[in-house]
């Protein structure tokens, strides 16, 4: 079996639950775009000493991958097999690494900094919206896990300095 069929079989079970895969992409994505600015509020008010790097490392980290996926410029599934995306997408290549899942994997690990129990929820949350990206046809595995590795990275970085 090679990987065309297996996007395609893949795509084809999925497509009878589209409006939930794009109403959880959807979510998801908001969700954490608005728990990042309520972490830095919260920083802000209660660790003002974490603040800046609670700003520059993630958005650092975030024009790295930014400048990364425009130099690797990596087709992304529709492009390569054809297809039509389950999420609504018209970019093209900038797929790798999944800026999505980076931006989410960041901000939980931002979160977990200073909750564990919200930080393992939005740990949760992030892989499945990465599973979500791969099933809405937007990205391959491969785009969503270096996302999500490069996120806990940036993360880590939060953690030691």
């Amino acid at each position: 079996m090679n990987w065309e069929s297996i996007y395609l079989k893949i795509y084809q079970k999925a497509n009878p639950y589209k409006t939930v895969i794009c109403l959880g992409n959807t979510f998801l994505t908001y969700l954490y775009y608005g728990i990042y600015p309520l972490l830095l509020l919260y920083v802000f008010f209660y660790h003002a000493q974490d603040l800046l790097k609670m700003i520059c490392i993630p958005g650092a980290s975030f024009c790295i991958v930014s400048y990364a996926r425009k130099k690797i410029g990596r087709k992304r599934p529709y492009e390569v097999f054809h297809s039509i995306p389950m999420i609504s997408k018209d970019t093209k290549n900038n797929a790798m690494p999944s800026r999505h899942i980076f931006s989410a994997f960041v901000i939980t690990m931002a979160v977990l900094y200073y909750n564990v129990l919200i930080g393992r929820v939005l740990f949760f949350l992030a892989i499945i919206e990465g599973v979500i990206r791969v099933i809405g046809g937007v990205h391959f595995v491969s785009d969503v896990v270096v996302g999500a590795m490069l996120g806990i990275l940036s993360g880590i970085l939060l953690f030691l300095i």
